[in-house]
Parts: C-alpha cells; structure tokens; sequence
C-alpha cells in the first residue's frame, strides 16, 4: 500500500509509506482522492520496519488507499461522495481571494506559505484556497 486516507474520531489523516502520519482538513482530503498519483503521496521510501505500526492497522476507517500498483481503492464511498461533493469545492486564485478580502496578493501568498488560510493547497507553484475559507482575523503577519 502506498498510501492510506483514513477517518478516525472525526479527524481525517493521510498515512503515506515513508511512516508520515498527516492529519489533514478536507480540502488537503479531496486534493489527495484526486491527484492521488502526486509524488508527495506515494514515491516515498517504505521506512515501516516489521516492528513500527503497519499502515494496514492503524485505527480508523479507510475512506481509501492507493495499491503499490499505483490504483486508488475506494472503501468508504458514503465519505468519499462527501469530500468530493460540490460543498465548499469552488477554489479562488491567490489575487481572487486577495480582491475578495481587500487584501495584497504578497501578504495573501505569505499567509497560504505559512499555513494561516483555512484549506488552501498549492498545485505547482499556484496556490489554490477554498471560497469558503475565512480571511484570518488574528494579527500575526
């Protein structure tokens, strides 16, 4: 298996074969179930020795896992339907959301590099956050 999207407690985590453990929010769910082929996800070393945690028996449910073939397995297909769902999928552009919120492109680009902007994923080198994301109201820049 090289990779493993799993529901536990109410939180979605993506297990990848290196051993990572990533806790991860819907948006960075629905970006792994459709670019589940992405080098991030699956050509990584296996580093699990016999004696670590099998990725096959962490705890949870599997919405779905990625074969060592490369194919992704649907398991759960109620939660799958869920993240895919058209529910908060539209995606502004870095200068759209900056123009939605009054803001300047480079503060509105640091802010997704430093992880503050709710869902938003970079796709190459263009940053891609969810419409529905609020605009963080904490001052920190």
């Amino acid at each position: 298996m090289k990779s493993r999207l799993v529901e536990y407690k109410g939180a979605l985590s993506l297990l990848l074969q290196n051993g990572k453990i990533l806790l991860v929010n819907i948006a960075e769910a629905r970006a792994y179930l459709i670019d589940f082929n992405n080098p991030d996800y699956s050509n990584v070393p296996n580093k699990l020795g016999p004696e670590e945690l099998a990725m096959e028996s962490y705890p949870g449910d599997t919405v779905a896992y990625v074969c060592d073939e490369g194919f992704l397995h649907i398991v759960h297909a109620e939660k799958y339907k869920e993240l895919l769902s058209d529910k908060e999928c539209r995606y502004l552009t870095v200068p759209e959301f900056a123009e939605r919120h009054g803001r300047q492109i480079a503060i509105v680009r640091r802010m997704c590099q430093n992880g503050r902007i709710e869902g938003a994923i970079q796709k190459g080198k263009t940053w891609l956050i969810p419409a529905t994301s609020p605009y963080p109201t904490d001052i920190k820049s």
